[in-house]
């Protein structure tokens, strides 16, 4: 598959993953197959122009959105990243990175 086939697949699943649906709810909200999200996020094949259109409409974002390349982590993957660690985390664990916070935000202004 070529690079512009697999960055728009690829950012079809970060799309989902930011809106916090499992594939099944993200093709109901779509109108597709499950099957489908499942194949286009793991590359198996490209998706119609029409699926595009249809992925675009029920997210509010527009076909260039499904284009952009990665410009690194945005706030809302950092934050989403830092929750499940924290899941992990025991008690005291948490205690001490609350702590570790406040510091860094108090160093930092």
């Amino acid at each position: 598959m070529d690079n512009y086939q697999t960055l728009l697949n690829s950012n079809i699943k970060k799309l989902r993953k930011n809106l916090g649906l499992t594939q099944d709810k993200f093709a109901e909200l779509v109108g597709v197959s499950s099957d489908t999200i499942g194949n286009l996020e793991n590359n198996k094949y490209a998706a119609t122009p029409e699926t595009i259109d249809k992925i675009c409409s029920a997210s509010n974002v527009t076909p260039f959105d499904l284009l952009l390349p990665p410009t690194g982590k945005d706030e809302t993957s950092i934050i989403d990243s830092i929750n499940k660690k924290l899941k992990l985390c025991s008690n005291n664990q948490l205690q001490l990175i609350e702590e570790m916070i406040d510091l860094i935000r108090q160093k930092v202004k």
